[in-house]
């Protein structure tokens, strides 16, 4: 795969992509794009840019779109970032929808950020709105992390799965804990996601010795 090639120096990011343009499967294409960006020089960014923007797969495009994104110019990246969050709603599956919205807050500028997080906040899954409430609050400014962050943690509390839920609370307190700096009404936030964690813990844990209790003869 030419992407293993590059990234072992064995063929040139040129040989790479020369190869990738000849792929006719649109959906194979845009994967062996996105794996080359990294390795890119910023002309064949470019070029790059142009064949994703004319896949005929949309998901395939906006995936690819994204993981271009780290690598572009300022202005081209901005452009993409609008394109690839409006090209988002029609992915059908909600885990890259969540996804993307997560790969893209970190591109966002503050006006589109407010868009990401009201097409986060139509996500049915909470796992995975969730997790992208809580990397939008990451790029937001202070005043607005807090109320984002809530959000986040109510979206946690939905999840019936204990271990995706531990999973995303300890994200959310992590990101709690490193990043925000709120006030005191804002601290039995974290005491409540505590109480969180120790509580699907101790669900997993019995659910876990039952099933075992259950097996023995």
């Amino acid at each position: 795969m030419p992407p293993g090639l590059v990234a072992k120096n064995v063929w040139s990011a040129s040989q790479g992509f020369t190869y990738a343009c000849h792929i006719s499967n649109p959906k194979q294409q845009a994967e062996a794009i996105s794996r080359l960006a990294p390795h890119l020089p910023e002309p064949l960014l470019y070029e790059a840019l142009g064949i994703i923007q004319r896949n005929s797969q949309p998901s395939s495009q906006t995936e690819a779109l994204i993981a271009l994104l780290p690598y572009l110019p300022e202005r081209p990246k901005e452009e993409v970032s609008q394109r690839s969050l409006k090209q988002i709603l029609f992915l059908k599956n909600e885990y890259m929808r969540a996804r993307g919205i997560m790969t893209l807050a970190a591109h966002l500028p503050l006006s589109l950020l407010q868009e990401a997080r009201q097409k986060a906040r139509l996500l049915k899954d909470p796992f995975s709105r969730s997790q992208a409430l809580t990397e939008i609050a990451l790029r937001l400014p202070d005043e607005w992390q807090g109320k984002v962050l809530h959000e986040a943690l109510e979206s946690a509390e939905e999840i019936d799965d204990s271990l995706e839920a531990i999973e995303v609370l300890q994200d959310w307190l992590h990101t709690y804990q490193n990043h925000y700096c709120g006030g005191p009404s804002e601290q039995p936030w974290q005491s409540r996601c505590m109480k969180l964690i120790w509580w699907k813990s101790w669900k997993d844990g019995l659910l876990t010795y039952q099933k075992r209790s259950s097996t023995k003869p």
